[in-house]
C-alpha cells in the first residue's frame, strides 16, 4: 500500500468536511434501523453487456455500478450529490464516497463514477474513522453501501447494504 502522506490526509478531509448525509426514505410502518441487504443475482446476458460496456467505455464494472447505484439514491432521495459508503479494500470496510449525479449524459456520470472511485482507491490505506474521530464527528458518514467486490465487512446498525 505504501506510505501514508499528507495528500491521503487531505483527500479524506475534503470528503468528509464536505457534509452531506444522503438517507433513503422509509416506507414501511416500523422505521427501527436495522441492516438491509438485498442481493439479485444478474442473469449471464446482462453481465455480459456490463463486461462490454465497461470495455467500451475504458472503465472497470464497478464504476458502472457505482454509477447506476449513486443513480438510484439521487432517485430516492431528491438528492443530486449523494453520499453512500464504497468497500475499496478486500478488509471490507467501507470509506465515504461523494458522488454528484446531475449530468447531461449517462456517460458523463460513468467517467465521473470512475475519477470518484480512482480517488478512493488511491487513497484506500489512509485511517478514515481515526480522521474522523479527530474532527470530532460520531454520527455515521452514511446510510448505504456499495460493495462491488462482494466483500461484506463490519457496518454500522443502520446501513443499507
Amino acid at each position: 500500500m505504501g506510505k501514508l502522506t499528507e495528500s491521503d490526509r487531505e483527500f479524506w478531509r475534503g470528503v468528509i468536511v464536505a457534509g452531506g448525509f444522503t438517507a433513503i426514505p422509509r416506507w414501511p410502518a416500523d422505521t427501527a434501523a436495522t441492516i438491509a441487504e438485498h442481493e439479485a443475482p444478474i442473469a449471464d446476458d446482462l453481465v455480459e453487456e456490463l463486461r462490454r460496456a465497461a470495455e467500451d467505455l475504458a472503465t472497470p464494472i464497478s464504476s458502472l455500478l457505482l454509477a447506476a447505484h449513486a443513480k438510484v439514491l439521487a432517485t430516492l432521495s431528491g438528492e443530486r450529490e449523494v453520499v453512500t459508503g464504497y468497500v475499496a479494500t478486500a478488509t471490507g470496510r467501507p470509506v465515504p464516497c461523494r458522488l454528484t449525479t446531475e449530468h447531461a449524459s449517462w456517460l458523463a456520470l460513468v467517467r465521473e463514477a470512475r475519477h470518484t472511485e480512482s480517488g478512493l482507491l488511491a487513497h484506500r490505506g489512509f485511517p478514515v474513522d481515526d480522521l474522523r474521530k479527530e474532527l470530532g464527528l460520531s454520527e455515521p458518514p452514511f446510510e448505504t453501501v456499495l460493495d462491488p467486490a462482494g466483500a461484506g465487512g463490519d457496518l454500522a446498525a443502520d446501513t443499507v447494504l
